[in-house]
């Protein structure tokens, strides 16, 4: 190997050595969330109604519960609830969600626990027998299943973020969710005009 090769690898593993670990950071709280209620339609992009929703947050004694329902044209169901406190910065503690119908290929009952680290997977391909999987689940602290509106509201302005999901396919994996502004739009409140990032 020639002089400058090695010089060359030599430097890059010193600099691999001394770079700090990137550690999964929780999410800082700038907008503490509450009891809310809200309404929603889920469009197509062609503007064709796919789903009515409910949204619904309340407080319970370990934090907030949020509850996000959408009820299918073709009567499937989309059921994500999380639980989640809200101390200095978002911390995940349950999740389910529930998804069947003809608009999911996979029929879908998952639930995890933070404190227990346990997760339970049923799970159904069309009209073939249920499978369940469970296991230990141990999460980093950045995990941050049905709160990425939540996230998106709290990122400071142009400010970006990673954090993980965990992906069910029916077995639990963690991928990276990088949330980053993509500029700015008008939308319509009432009669009024107001600027929204994207």
């Amino acid at each position: 190997i020639s002089r400058p090769l090695t010089s060359l690898a030599i430097g890059i593993l010193g600099a691999l050595v001394l770079c700090p670990t990137v550690k999964a950071e929780p999410v800082l709280v700038r907008y503490a969330e509450g009891v809310s209620r809200g309404f929603l339609t889920l469009r197509s992009v062609n503007g064709e109604k796919l789903a009515d929703g409910e949204m619904l947050q309340v407080l319970r004694p370990r934090g907030l519960e949020s509850r996000l329902v959408f009820r299918f044209t073709d009567g499937s169901l989309y059921d994500e609830t999380v639980l989640y406190s809200q101390r200095r910065v978002f911390a995940l503690l349950q999740y389910r969600l529930i998804q069947r119908g003809p608009s999911f290929p996979t029929t879908l009952d998952v639930s995890f626990d933070r404190q227990r680290a346990w997760y339970v997977v049923r799970s159904r391909n069309g009209t073939g027998p249920e499978k369940t999987l469970s296991g230990q689940l141990d999460l980093p602290p950045d995990v941050y299943n049905g709160m990425t509106a939540t996230l998106l509201k709290n990122l400071r302005q142009g400010a970006s973020e990673t954090v993980h999901l965990v992906a069910f396919t029916p077995k639990p994996r963690l991928v990276k969710l990088h949330l980053t502004p993509a500029g700015e739009e008008a939308v319509r409140v009432g009669d009024a005009s107001l600027p929204a990032v994207r």
